[in-house]
């Protein structure tokens, strides 16, 4: 079970647009009064929480690896560099 603490701890994990939106629905939680309500939105902000993580994930893994090709004359220099 999630807790508002709980999710705001994971925010700067994300991207900032998805830090700032889901700071101001957790801050949105407070102003709701009946408990079930503000249960039920507190779960529906933990699974953009986990979407926005795994895009943050998906972007990480796509990064492709820096190689120096042999023929370029630069790779032979990039120790120096």
């Amino acid at each position: 079970m999630s807790t508002p603490s709980s999710l705001r701890a994971r925010l700067p994990d994300l991207t900032l647009r998805d830090e700032r939106r889901l700071s101001r629905r957790l801050d949105g939680l407070r102003r709701i009064k009946n408990a079930e309500v503000r249960q039920a939105r507190l779960e529906e902000i933990a699974v953009d929480v986990e979407k926005a993580a795994s895009r943050v994930a998906g972007r990480a893994a796509a990064v492709p690896a820096v190689t120096y090709p042999d023929e370029l004359p630069i790779s032979q220099r990039r120790a120096d560099i």
